[in-house]
């Protein structure tokens, strides 16, 4: 009711999602532009910083054009803020021109914003809720009801983000798992994942091979920490980790322009047991400098500190989150790939003979308890080639 009440009431509509845009968000930013189209209104999507693959592809996949420029704000007569309690978690630019313009602002999301929300704003806040789709589509229905005329492909792209939140619905309670059955209805059929017939992204699959090759493994208060320095897709490598079995998964590398970005992903155990990574980011983004946020099983952030650095305070801030100090217990080995003969033949060519030297070179010693990263290892960490 509140979403298209406020759809009606204006006429150009910037809908704006958090830095580096995660699928919910896409998904929701998605679904107000089909909505707000259908309503008359003109819409621009900002994903301030970008979005992540599979987030970029959701917008695709529904034809809605979106942009980094925040300059779309000078246009607009009103704002939609999804997935961010804040207009602070999209960027001090777009903070900055939501506040010079007094441009009135919808916040929806599924956790509020520390302190309240933005002098000004409405807020549409469930913290029961799974994501931010669910809370959208409680919303829309109570409007709407089952008959979303010419909008059903919202219903299809809420669907979607409500699928990524809550790991396909392992981790649904009984009130999401409704929402999604009668969004199902709406959409005409089950919304499958994005990637869905389609080829597997080689980039995502490399990095994430990647991540789990320089993988260090860590606990702390009996939980398992999996932490990798990536070169990209940090948010494929973090949610891998946690896929494999560790509690926490953390994969960071180098932003574009200076300092680091990273994911961070938390099993269903570790969420519940009162840890929160948004918190966790948000205290992050303060001690380093920068931006960060997310929920209780899904973070990310942009610090300007490096990687090792970035990594170390990380830990710090765990220590003192789970009231034990994380200590390293395995460390990945780059070079003992590369000690390996495949073949008879292999092990007298000049590459061969390479990769032994390289091996003999490298140093790859595990110091038990350690678990300092700006040094060493992760002083190494590539540039980052494309988004978390």
């Amino acid at each position: 009711m509140v979403v298209l009440e406020y759809l009606r009431s204006h006429r150009r509509i910037a809908v704006v999602t958090h830095e580096l845009a995660d699928v919910d968000a896409a998904a929701s930013a998605a679904a107000v532009a089909i909505l707000a189209r259908s309503a008359g209104a003109q819409v621009d999507v900002l994903t301030p910083g970008g979005a992540t693959r599979p987030a970029r592809l959701i917008l695709e996949r529904f034809s809605v054009p979106f942009t980094e420029d925040p300059s779309v704000l000078l246009s607009a007569d009103a704002v939609i803020l999804v997935d961010a309690p804040s207009p602070a978690r999209a960027g001090r630019r777009v903070e900055e021109l939501i506040s010079s313009r007094a441009l009135p602002a919808l916040i929806v999301d599924h956790h509020p914003a520390t302190g309240g929300p933005a002098a000004g704003a409405t807020a549409l806040v469930d913290e029961g809720a799974s994501s931010t789709s669910e809370v959208l589509a409680k919303d829309i229905m109570g409007s709407m009801g089952g008959a979303w005329d010419g909008a059903s492909d919202a219903a299809c792209a809420l669907g979607l983000g409500i699928l990524a939140d809550t790991g396909r619905l392992r981790n649904a309670g009984c009130g999401t798992l409704e929402v999604y059955s009668a969004l199902c209805r709406i959409c005409g059929r089950p919304p499958g994942p994005v990637s869905s017939g389609a080829r597997r992204d080689v980039s995502e699959v490399i990095a994430v091979l990647k991540g789990l090759r320089a993988l260090r493994i860590l606990e702390a208060g009996g939980w398992i920490i999996a932490a990798s320095i990536v070169g990209g897709q940090q948010a494929s490598v973090a949610a891998a980790l946690v896929r494999v079995g560790a509690d926490l998964g953390i994969a960071l590398g180098r932003a574009e322009g200076g300092g680091s970005e990273g994911s961070m992903r938390a099993s269903r155990a570790l969420s519940s047991s009162g840890l929160r990574l948004g918190d966790l980011a948000r205290e992050l983004a303060r001690e380093l400098g920068g931006s960060g946020g997310g929920h209780a099983a899904a973070a990310s952030f942009r610090v300007r500190a490096g990687p090792g650095a970035a990594m170390d305070a990380i830990l710090r801030l765990l220590s003192a989150s789970l009231n034990s100090t994380p200590r390293e217990i395995v460390r990945a080995c780059p070079g003992a790939a590369r000690t390996r003969q495949w073949s008879s033949g292999a092990s007298h060519s000049p590459i061969a003979a390479v990769h032994r030297r390289r091996s003999a070179a490298s140093t790859c010693a595990s110091r038990p308890g350690s678990s300092t990263w700006s040094s060493g290892r992760a002083a190494a960490a590539r540039p980052a080639s494309s988004g978390a």
